[in-house]
């Protein structure tokens, strides 16, 4: 216990500098609320999983491939998403009225956790993924390379 009455973690943490810094558990509890924050929310996950695998889709293409998404809420999310460094907006060089979406460091760092959610998902969730497919075909359907590309209707 420190003199604030807070616990402090055994780990040191290095932020970018020499010194190490102890957390407390109530830091770590408003650090994991403000991930959560971000990627708690589901069409998030999804939005930064197409963009992902997109590479630099548009918002239409974004919207076009997560049926059920709408236009307002494509915009809320891309704002938010925007706001906390996760994505970046670009032009289009070809046609400078399109905007096109790119992870941020920021964002490809999250795909990392996304992507074992994702695994975690398939271990113990697959009936939920493929609810729509035969159930024969349930097996093996990830198990080359990337997941599917949920901006690609082909996959």
């Amino acid at each position: 216990m420190t003199g604030n009455g807070s616990k402090q973690v055994e780990a040191a943490v290095t932020s970018g500098s020499s010194t190490p810094r102890l957390l407390t558990w109530s830091g770590q509890r408003r650090a994991i609320h403000q991930s959560l924050r971000c990627f708690g929310r589901t069409w998030a996950v999804l939005i930064l999983r197409c963009i992902a695998m997109a590479g630099c889709p548009s918002y239409g293409q974004i919207l076009k491939n997560n049926t059920g998404l709408t236009p307002r809420t494509l915009s809320l999310e891309l704002h938010a998403l925007l706001h906390e460094k996760v994505i970046s907006r670009e032009c289009d060089p070809g046609d400078r009225r399109q905007v096109r979406y790119r992870l941020t460091r920021r964002g490809e760092d999250a795909m990392a956790i996304l992507d074992a959610l994702w695994k975690y998902n398939e271990k113990y969730y697959l009936d939920l993924i493929y609810r729509d497919v035969h159930p024969s075909s349930k097996r093996g359907r990830f198990t080359r390379g990337r997941y599917p590309n949920p901006c690609d209707p082909s996959s």
